[in-house]
C-alpha cells in the first residue's frame, strides 16, 4: 500500500493496481487516456514527494513510475533499464529511489537502475530487506546475515547479531532499531533483556508510530500492537486486534492522518487511535448519570447497575442495582439520587446507603434533575410536578415567579445562587431572597436549557440551540468558526489548561483557552476541535436527562456520558489531529467524452459553444479518516452568483453555457477543519459559435429588417390598391358629374342662348330690347365659358408630374392675370415635395383665390407666397383689390356663391387652417396653414437616405406613374 500526496490510497494486488478514495475503489487505468501497466502481479508500492507512485512487479514487470500527471515510465529487463522482479522500493527524502530487486540492492541513476550493493561490497546473496535509519545508516539483510553501510563508508559490513532472516526493520522515536526476524522473533537490534522480545512464528511486517506504538502485521496471524516503554513508562501489553476482514495480512501503512491501514486477503482494515477510554468490562445501557466525587474520581449511575465509583481505570460498585436517575454529590461528599426502582430518594454516605420515601404527590414520578439549594438542601425536579426541596422534610418550592413546568436542570454556582433551566430557553435564578426570572432577551434563546457551569469566573449556560455566557446581566451567545453546528449541549467542563469542553449532539467539542480569550475583545466566533466517531466517540449526549453529561474529577480527568457509553479523557495527553480533505479534480468531460482526468490535468480549457452541450466536472476531497463526512460547495464564476450547496455529491453539471470566460471553484469541508478550496481553479473559455458572433447577430438583424421591409412593401401595395380603388371611385364620380353638367346644364344653356340669339335677330337693331338681349347673350356666353372651364377642371388631373408652383403659374397664365395686374409667386425656405392630395387641395384653393381676384377684386397686383417650414406649410394669396364686403367676411360666404366655403372645406380635408383678412379698399389676404405631416411627402429632412430608398421603391413598384397614390401614402 502507498498514499500519494493527493490523499489517495493505492493498493498493489496480484490482479493489478487499485485506487481508494475512502469510499470507492477504482482499477487502474481509470480512463482510456491512461497507459496500461506492463504486468499485473504487483509486489511493491511506494509514493514519492512529487505525487508519483513507484510500482514493483513480482515476476517480470520490473519497475514502473507513474507521475502525478499520468506519465508512465517502465524500467525492466525488456528495455534494458531495470530488473525483472521486485521485493521492495524505498524513496528517500533526497528523492533517491532504491529497490530490492532480482535479489540485489539497486539504485536509480538517471534512467537506469544500477547494482549499488555490488558497488559497495555486498555478497552475491539474495537480499530480503532495506531500511534507512535517522542517522543515515543503510540496512539490508540476507539469510542469517544483517548488513549496514555507515555514513561516509564505502562498504557494507556485517552487523554482529544473530538472525535467521530479517524481513523488516523499524525505528522507535528515541532512535532504537527494531527488527523483524522472520518466523522467529521481533526484538530490538541490541536487546537488553528478554522481556523486549516478541515471538512471532510468521513473516511479520512492522510499523512504529510517533507515539512509540509498534504494529505487527503477521502473514497468517492477524494484527497486534503494543506501546513501547517511553519516558520512564513501562511498555504496554500486547494487544491482538480482532474482527479483521481476514487474518491473512499482506501490508500495513500509517496514513498522513495517523490512521493505520492493514491490507488483508479479503479487504482493508483501518485503525485509528482514540484519546478516549471507555469503561472496561461494563455494559452501559441508556444514558449514565455523572457526578464528580469530592475527593477523587466520579460517581456513575447506570441503568440496571449498582452505583459505580470510577477512578482512573479502577471501578468499584456500591449497593444494589438502581434505575436511571440523575445524581448529585453534596458538600459533605454524600451522593444523592432518586431511584425509580424503589421510588425513594437514595443517599450514599461513606459506603452506607439510606432510602427516603418521596412525597405521595410524586409517587412513581421520575426525577428530571437533582441539585443543591443555596443552603445545601437537596432540590429535585419531578416530571410535570415542579421543583421540590428536601432538608430532612419534603416541601414543594412555591414562588410566583416559578413556571408551572418542571425545570430541566438545577445548578448551584460558587456564590450559592441556584440556576434553573426550563424548556423554551427560560432561565431563573433562586437565592435566599426568592426567585428572579431573566427576560427572553437576557436568556439568548438557547432552546431547552440542559446544563450550567462556572469557569473563568463566568456562568455558562447551554441547551438545544447553543452556548452562552453571562455578561452584565445578560447571556451572550458563542458560535463556532465556519458556521459549524453547535447544538444539543448537555455538558460543560473546564480542563486544567483552562480549555472549555462541550458534550454535544455532534460529538465532544474543545475550545482552547487562547480562543476563549477572544471573547474579551468582542469576538464571538471561535475556532474549535471536534472529537467524534473518527476519534472513537460512539453515541450522543443526552438531550433530556440526566444532566450534566460532562464532569471533571479532582485528578483533572474529564468524564463524558453518551448513549450507551462513558468515556474518560486525559487532556494532557490529548493531541487532536485535524484531517484536511485533499481536494482535486477527478475528471472533466464534455458531451460524455473525458478531456481531463487526475493524471492528465490542465488548468485551462478552450472550446466552442457549438461543440459544448453538456459539461460534467468530477471532483473529490479525500479524507480517508471520515470520507462520509466530507461535504462540498462549488461555484462557476460567470454563471453562478453564490456557492452551490451539494452535500456529498462529487459532480457538477452544466448545460448550454453561453460564450465567455468561466472559473470553476470547489471547496470541501469535513466538519473539523476550515473549508478547503481547490488551489488552482479550472479556467475555461467558450468561444462563440458562428451563430453567436456579432456579425451573425448583425446579419440576423439585417434579415429581420429586410423581412419587415418586405412586409412593409406588401402593406404599402395593399394600401396603394385600396387608395387606387377609392381614387378611381372619386375620379369616376368627377367624370360622371362632368358628363352630367356637359350633357344637361351646358347643352341647355347653349340651347337657350341660341333661342335668345334667334329671338334677338328678329328685333330691329336699334331697339332697346335687342340691345339688352345682345348684352345678356354676351354675359351668358361668359358664364357658359366659365362653366365649361369648371367642367373641364373636373376632368383635369391635378396630380400630373409637376409641382405646386408650376401649377399655380400655369393657372395664372390661363386667367391672363398679368394683363390686368402685376403678379408674382414667392417661395420661402427650401422647396419640399408635397403630398399629392395636399398639393391638389392647395392648388384648388389658390386657383379659386386667383379667379376671384381677376373677376371681382379690380386689383392692381396679386401674389402667392409659399413658406416651407419644418412643422408646417404656409400659403398666402394676397391682392390689392377692393376687398370683401363686411357681410361676406363676417358670414364667410357670398349668398349664392360657394367659393369661400369650398376653400375652407378643402383646407379641412388636409387638416389645414384657413384664415381671411380683408378691408375695404385695402385688398384681401387668404392664409392656409397645413401640418408638415400632411403637407410634405417626406416630413423629416434628416432621413434623406430613407427618402432615397423610398424613391427606389417607388420606381421599383411603378408607383411614380400615379403621384396621387404616392402622395396619399
Amino acid at each position: 500500500m502507498a498514499q500519494t500526496t493527493d490523499g489517495y490510497l493505492w493498493l498493489g494486488t496480484p490482479l493489478g493496481l487499485y485506487r481508494f478514495d475512502g469510499l470507492q475503489f477504482a482499477s487502474y487505468p481509470m480512463t482510456r487516456m491512461e497507459a496500461g501497466l506492463p504486468a499485473l502481479d504487483i509486489d511493491a508500492l511506494t509514493a514519492d514527494s512529487q505525487g508519483g507512485l513507484w510500482i514493483g512487479f513480482r515476476l517480470s514487470g520490473g519497475i514502473c513510475h507513474l507521475t502525478r500527471d499520468g506519465v508512465l515510465t517502465n524500467y525492466n529487463a525488456g528495455n534494458g533499464r531495470g530488473p525483472k522482479s521486485v521485493l521492495k522500493i524505498v524513496v528517500q527524502g533526497d528523492r533517491s529511489v532504491w529497490a530490492i530487486a532480482d535479489n540485489k540492492l539497486l539504485l536509480l541513476r538517471g534512467d537506469r537502475w544500477v547494482d549499488f550493493g555490488k558497488e559497495h561490497g555486498l555478497p552475491d546473496e539474495p537480499l530480503w530487506s532495506l531500511f534507512f535509519d535517522s542517522r543515515g545508516n543503510i540496512w539490508t539483510s540476507a539469510r542469517h546475515k544483517l548488513f549496514v553501510l555507515r555514513p561516509g563508508h564505502q562498504t557494507f559490513v556485517l552487523y554482529p547479531t544473530k538472525t535467521f532472516i530479517v524481513v523488516d526493520l523499524a525505528e522507535m522515536p528515541d532512535g532504537e532499531i527494531w527488527l523483524s526476524d522472520g518466523w522467529r522473533v521481533i526484538r530490538p537490534l541490541d536487546p537488553t533483556s528478554s522481556e523486549k522480545k516478541i515471538l512471532v512464528p510468521s513473516y511479520t511486517r512492522t510499523l512504529i508510530e510517533p507515539s512509540g506504538s509498534m504494529w505487527m502485521a503477521q502473514d497468517y496471524r492477524g494484527v497486534s500492537h503494543f506501546q513501547a516503554a517511553r519516558n520512564h513508562k513501562p511498555s504496554g501489553p500486547l494487544v491482538a486486534e480482532s474482527d479483521l476482514t481476514s487474518e491473512q495480512t499482506n501490508s500495513i501503512l500509517r496514513d498522513r492522518d495517523g490512521d493505520i491501514w492493514v491490507g488483508t486477503s479479503r479487504g482493508l482494515d483501518r485503525f485509528h487511535a482514540s484519546p478516549l477510554k471507555s469503561l472496561r468490562n461494563t455494559r452501559v445501557e441508556y444514558y449514565p448519570a455523572l457526578a464528580a466525587d469530592a475527593h477523587s474520581g466520579v460517581w456513575i449511575a447506570m441503568l440496571a447497575h449498582p452505583l459505580v465509583h470510577a477512578s482512573g481505570d479502577t471501578l468499584s460498585a456500591t449497593g444494589r442495582e438502581i434505575g436511571s436517575s440523575p445524581i448529585v454529590c453534596d458538600d459533605q461528599g454524600r451522593v444523592w439520587l432518586v431511584d425509580p426502582l424503589f421510588d425513594t430518594l437514595t443517599v450514599y454516605d461513606r459506603g452506607k446507603m439510606s432510602r427516603i420515601p418521596v412525597p405521595e404527590e410524586v409517587h412513581r414520578v421520575p426525577a428530571q434533575s437533582i441539585g443543591l439549594d443555596y443552603d445545601g438542601a437537596v432540590l429535585v425536579s419531578f416530571d410535570e410536578f415542579g421543583l421540590w426541596r428536601f432538608d430532612g422534610q419534603w416541601k414543594r418550592v412555591q414562588d410566583a415567579s416559578l413556571p408551572s413546568e418542571h425545570p430541566l436542570t438545577v445548578f448551584r454556582d460558587k456564590e450559592r445562587h441556584v440556576w434553573l433551566g426550563y424548556p423554551d430557553g427560560r432561565i431563573l435564578m433562586r437565592d435566599e431572597h426568592g426567585v428572579h426570572a431573566l427576560t427572553p432577551q437576557q436568556s439568548a434563546d438557547l432552546g431547552n436549557i440542559l446544563t450550567f457551569a462556572v469557569f473563568r469566573d463566568r456562568l455558562w449556560a447551554a441547551g438545544a440551540n447553543g452556548l452562552a455566557y453571562l455578561d452584565h446581566g445578560a447571556f451572550q451567545r458563542v458560535s463556532l468558526s465556519g458556521d459549524a453546528p453547535l447544538r444539543g449541549i448537555s455538558g460543560i467542563v473546564e480542563d486544567r489548561y483552562k480549555s472549555l469542553w462541550l458534550n454535544t449532539s455532534v460529538g465532544i467539542v474543545r475550545i482552547v483557552a487562547s480562543e476563549l480569550d477572544k471573547l474579551s475583545i468582542g469576538q464571538k466566533s471561535l475556532e474549535y476541535d471536534l472529537l467524534d466517531d473518527r476519534q472513537g466517540v460512539e453515541g450522543t449526549a443526552t438531550q433530556i436527562k440526566p444532566t450534566p453529561s460532562a464532569v471533571e474529577d479532582k485528578e483533572g480527568l474529564l468524564w463524558f456520558s453518551m448513549s450507551g457509553a462513558v468515556y474518560s479523557l486525559d487532556s494532557e495527553a490529548l493531541s487532536v489531529r485535524k484531517s484536511v480533505p485533499a481536494l482535486s479534480l477527478q475528471n472533466v468531460s464534455m458531451n460524455g467524452v473525458s478531456i481531463i482526468d487526475r493524471e492528465h490535468s490542465s488548468t485551462s480549457i478552450t472550446t466552442s459553444a457549438n461543440s459544448l452541450k453538456e459539461l460534467e466536472i468530477d471532483y473529490i476531497g479525500i479524507d480517508l479518516s471520515s470520507p462520509e463526512k466530507v461535504t462540498y460547495q462549488y461555484m462557476l464564476e460567470g454563471e453562478d452568483k453564490v456557492w452551490r450547496e451539494v452535500g456529498n455529491r462529487r459532480q457538477a453539471f452544466y448545460t448550454h453555457l453561453r460564450p465567455g470566460k468561466y472559473r470553476f471553484r470547489v471547496r470541501a469541508w469535513n466538519g473539523t477543519a476550515p473549508w478547503q478550496e481547490l488551489s488552482t481553479p479550472l479556467v475555461f473559455t467558450i468561444t462563440p459559435a458562428f451563430y453567436q458572433t456579432v456579425w451573425f447577430y448583425l446579419l440576423a438583424i439585417l434579415v429581420v429588417l429586410m423581412f419587415l421591409y418586405l412586409i412593409y412593401l406588401l402593406r404599402v401595395q395593399y394600401l396603394t390598391n385600396l387608395l387606387k380603388d377609392r381614387l378611381k371611385e372619386r375620379s369616376d364620380e368627377r367624370l360622371r358629374i362632368a358628363r352630367a353638367l356637359h350633357d344637361t346644364l351646358l347643352q341647355s344653356v347653349h340651347g337657350l342662348m341660341l333661342r335668345f340669339h334667334f329671338a334677338a335677330q328678329t328685333l330691329a337693331e336699334d331697339t332697346p330690347a335687342r340691345q339688352s338681349l345682345e348684352a345678356a347673350l354676351v354675359r351668358a356666353d361668359s358664364v357658359y365659358q366659365e362653366t365649361r372651364s369648371q367642367v373641364e377642371s373636373l376632368r383635369y388631373d391635378v396630380a400630373e408630374r409637376t409641382d405646386l408652383v408650376s401649377l399655380i403659374a400655369r393657372r395664372a397664365q390661363e386667367l391672363e392675370i398679368e394683363q390686368s395686374m402685376t403678379f408674382q409667386i414667392v417661395e420661402n425656405g427650401q422647396r419640399q415635395s408635397l403630398n399629392g392630395i395636399a398639393q391638389e387641395e392647395l392648388y384648388r384653393i389658390a386657383s379659386e383665390a386667383l379667379t376671384n381676384t381677376v373677376l371681382h377684386a379690380r386689383a392692381t397686383s396679386a401674389e402667392v407666397i409659399l413658406t416651407y417650414d419644418g412643422s408646417e406649410l404656409l400659403m398666402k394669396c394676397c391682392d390689392t383689390g377692393i376687398g370683401l364686403p363686411p357681410l361676406v367676411l363676417a358670414s364667410g360666404q357670398r349668398t349664392g356663391h360657394w367659393g369661400l366655403i369650398g376653400m375652407r372645406e378643402r383646407a379641412a380635408t388636409i387638416e389645414g387652417k384657413l384664415q381671411i383678412w380683408s378691408a375695404k379698399g385695402r385688398g384681401t389676404e387668404i392664409e392656409v396653414r397645413v401640418p408638415a405631416r400632411r403637407a410634405y411627402l417626406y416630413s423629416n429632412k434628416r432621413f434623406v437616405w430613407w427618402q432615397r430608398l423610398l424613391q427606389f421603391r417607388r420606381t421599383a413598384t411603378g408607383l411614380d406613374s400615379d403621384p396621387d397614390i404616392l402622395g396619399s401614402k
